[in-house]
């Protein structure tokens, strides 16, 4: 930390300071709020992403400076949550294209599921 209170480095080699973290993060999960939209609503993975995206823009609408979201999420800084954000939007699209959700293309074997065996 700089004596002003701006931070000057993260601590994750190769990974940059943002100018404004917390304004930055809001928008990465809100543009990921929309997109998820365009996935069936059933599917456990648009409702999993749906549900931690959710708290986590409560909790970051809620903080003032990076170092309360960083507290109140407890997933690192916030940058490396703004990294993985942009991954998420990219899964997300990944997501999209092989449908996931859809119907399996052959019957799994009997009892595939069932343990112990």
């Amino acid at each position: 930390m700089a004596s002003n209170g701006t931070r000057i480095l993260t601590g994750l080699v190769g990974l940059p300071v943002s100018k404004n973290p917390v304004t930055e993060l809001v928008r990465y999960y809100a543009r990921m709020l929309r997109k998820l939209q365009s996935i069936p609503k059933g599917s456990a993975y648009r409702v999993s992403t749906e549900k931690i995206i959710k708290e986590r823009i409560t909790k970051v609408e809620a903080s003032k400076n990076p170092e309360d979201v960083e507290s109140a999420i407890g997933a690192g800084v916030c940058e490396d949550l703004i990294e993985d954000a942009r991954r998420e939007l990219h899964l997300v699209e990944t997501m999209k294209v092989y449908k996931s959700w859809g119907p399996l293309e052959e019957e799994p074997p009997l009892n595939q599921w069932k343990w112990p065996m």
